[in-house]
């Protein structure tokens, strides 16, 4: 498995570039967007690797950081993320940022990323939240602890009795968690949310 390559750029596109090896090997990486345009060919790079191996298919992906590397495949962790979504992520969003979004459920935020729709970023809060508070990913230990601090959208309470109200109307508790964080910040009051709510869940 690779997990670092070091070399000399042979070709360099948007998302894409080649790493010459010492030994005369080019590799194909795929890159977060932007990188490509900070580096030229002949210049000696060396990127942190994920390999993504499939039955038809060896496909790398380099970083400048540790951090986003392991960014990345924590993302790749949550359900319908793949090597594409997650490469898009970590291109739109700074590390920092990103890692606070999920913590503070920042729809907005993260539904900013083509391809991410508000369901699929609150679904990303609900499953990669925990990951992230209670496992830091190092280097970005400061953003868990700022994005904790934040005050949830919804107070606890409220959302406890949406939650409630909403289980007993025979709503599933995935899909309540999912669509309570997906409310828009100015949505205010118990009706007003339970109103919304149930609209967003009579759709799905």
């Amino acid at each position: 498995m690779i997990a670092y390559l070091s070399g000399d750029v042979s070709l360099v596109e948007e998302q894409r570039l080649v790493l010459q090896t010492s030994g005369g090997v080019g590799y194909l990486v795929q890159i977060p967007q932007g990188l490509g345009n900070r580096h030229s060919v002949g210049e000696v790079l060396g990127l942190h690797i994920h390999t993504s191996v499939r039955e038809d298919e060896i496909s790398l992906y380099g970083f400048e950081t540790t951090a986003e590397r392991q960014l990345f495949e924590r993302l790749l962790k949550a359900s319908g993320v793949g090597p594409k979504l997650a490469l898009t992520i970590v291109s739109v969003l700074e590390p920092r940022n990103l890692v606070q979004a999920i913590l503070r459920e920042d729809i907005n935020t993260l539904s900013q990323v083509p391809g991410i729709g508000k369901k699929t970023a609150a679904r990303l809060c609900l499953e990669l939240k925990d990951s992230f508070s209670k496992s830091p990913i190092q280097g970005l230990e400061s953003a868990v602890i700022t994005g904790k601090t934040t005050t949830p959208a919804i107070p606890s309470g409220e959302t406890a009795s949406l939650q409630s109200a909403l289980k007993n109307m025979g709503f599933a508790e995935r899909e309540i968690l999912t669509v309570l964080a997906s409310l828009p910040p100015e949505a205010e009051g118990f009706e007003v949310k339970l109103r919304l709510a149930l609209g967003f869940l009579s759709k799905r």
